[in-house]
């Protein structure tokens, strides 16, 4: 019989009696062994939001339900202008150049995130003069 790995042989009972006398002083070492048992790997956690499994995204319903998102991200905007122009004043020259560095990224992230979304709604209204057409035609 195999055994694990982790095995360290029988446990021996040394002469002292046991509580119920029935019971062996030694146990045996013919214990039945799942070798699945040894090498089970922990779950892998997934996040359904991103897996492929879980279907194609949805990026509309996506930007729905994530469009409180704009509200903190044109707070945070005001924010960092507003600390761009304290390092300004200051002279923190590095400091200032960090923070005007991150509102660009900010607000490429805004133009990006609105042309994509202009991209989406001129495919919808496509989409939707064809399925007019059809309607139309029959065909």
């Amino acid at each position: 019989v195999r055994q694990p790995a982790d095995f360290r042989g029988p446990v021996v009972n040394h002469g002292k009696k046991t509580k119920s006398g029935k019971k062996p002083k030694e146990l045996t070492s013919r214990m039945a062994f799942n070798p699945l048992k040894v090498n089970k790997k922990e779950q892998k956690i997934v996040d359904p939001r991103f897996s492929d499994v879980h279907g194609d995204v949805d990026v509309h319903r996506i930007s729905k339900v994530y469009q409180f998102l704009n509200g903190y991200r044109s707070e945070e905007r005001k924010e960092l202008e507003e600390q761009l122009r304290e390092r300004k004043r200051k002279g923190d020259d590095d400091g200032a150049a960090a923070v005007r560095q991150e509102i660009m990224k900010l607000h490429q992230q805004d133009s990006q995130r609105k042309r994509s979304g202009e991209l989406q709604q001129a495919k919808k209204e496509i989409l939707a003069a064809e399925r007019e057409k059809v309607r139309e035609t029959g065909k």
